[in-house]
């Protein structure tokens, strides 16, 4: 999955919700929980694939996504009706960073 064009194509169809829906609508808060988890997962079990190139968790839309969604959840009423969102965004966030750092360039 880590390196599949499809997988990374409906990911980021599902982050791509606006705000205003995931706020409204809970079948969208719940596929983008659901995303949200399927990605934890397969950053955190899987390997990453001989050649970088087609490794989707280097996908640079993917973190400007998350962020995008973070800052907006914490702007709504300080994010606490959506804490379960904001953690799972924030451990995404920790685990792409960490996959990314380099030693000798950092993050």
């Amino acid at each position: 999955m880590r390196s599949d064009p499809a997988f990374l194509d409906n990911l980021l169809k599902v982050l791509e919700i606006n705000l205003n829906e995931i706020v409204r609508v809970r079948d969208k808060r719940n596929s983008l929980q659901g995303a949200l988890k399927a990605l934890t997962q397969v950053l955190m079990k899987s390997r990453a694939p001989e050649n970088k190139k087609f490794d989707n968790s280097k996908n640079l839309n993917i973190p400007n996504h998350l962020l995008g969604l973070l800052k907006g959840l914490l702007r709504v009423d300080g994010g606490r009706q959506f804490i379960d969102l904001v953690s799972d965004i924030t451990k995404l966030i920790g685990l792409l960073s960490r996959s990314s750092f380099q030693r000798n360039f950092g993050i």
